[in-house]
């Protein structure tokens, strides 16, 4: 019976373990997209605005980067994914800083992909310290 019991708290860390490793790489996607969505969605960016584009480059880059070591070692460094979810509201700042609501969608998409980065980073980190606890105890 013990076997058993222990069998199932191991597979069920190994999915959380999935699940860590997974979610980094839906927030790195994120990343990627908040970088080619100025690009894609609001042409001015290129020609106007290319001082305002740095710090969107800034912080996709930082999440990006974090994601890929989350990814790859979903086990290690949570505290990265809470680091992630940070940049995550920052790039929501960044973006109501500068455009509003009724910019359509180049807005719109920036606050949904920092809501994205800030949803993934955080369930990352939250099964990762719970996979943690468990293989712990």
């Amino acid at each position: 019976m013990e076997d058993t019991e222990q069998r199932h708290d191991e597979e069920v860390v190994l999915g959380l373990i999935a699940v860590a490793s997974r979610t980094s790489v839906v927030a790195f996607l994120a990343g990627v997209w908040s970088i080619i969505a100025p690009l894609v969605l609001d042409r001015a960016v290129i020609t106007d605005n290319l001082v305002g584009f740095w710090p969107v480059v800034a912080i996709a880059g930082g999440v990006m980067l974090l994601s890929v070591v989350r990814a790859m070692a979903p086990l290690d460094t949570p505290w990265l994914s809470v680091v992630a979810a940070l940049l995550g509201i920052w790039s929501i700042v960044e973006t109501l800083k500068r455009y509003s609501v009724a910019d359509g969608p180049i807005a719109i998409s920036g606050i949904i992909v920092g809501s994205a980065v800030i949803a993934a980073s955080a369930t990352s980190a939250a099964v990762t310290y719970r996979a943690r606890q468990m293989a712990a105890g």
